[in-house]
């Protein structure tokens, strides 16, 4: 798994980003407005057995 930890990318309208193969990664809103994000992958996701739970990652709703 490749470690960035601690890098934050600001979201915005028409910003895109790319996540490496194998990085951790999460989106959190600050609640000042809505988190609407369009993801897609390419080639497409191998299926659910790709993504896994980081162990120590705090959980959405926490």
């Amino acid at each position: 798994m490749n470690d960035v930890a601690g890098e934050v990318t600001n979201l915005r309208p028409g910003l895109a980003v790319d996540i490496p193969l194998g990085c951790a990664f999460q989106f959190t809103s600050n609640g000042v407005g809505s988190l609407d994000i369009l993801i897609f992958t390419f080639p497409a996701w191998p299926g659910a057995t790709e993504a896994l739970p980081v162990p120590g990652a705090r959980r959405w709703g926490a």
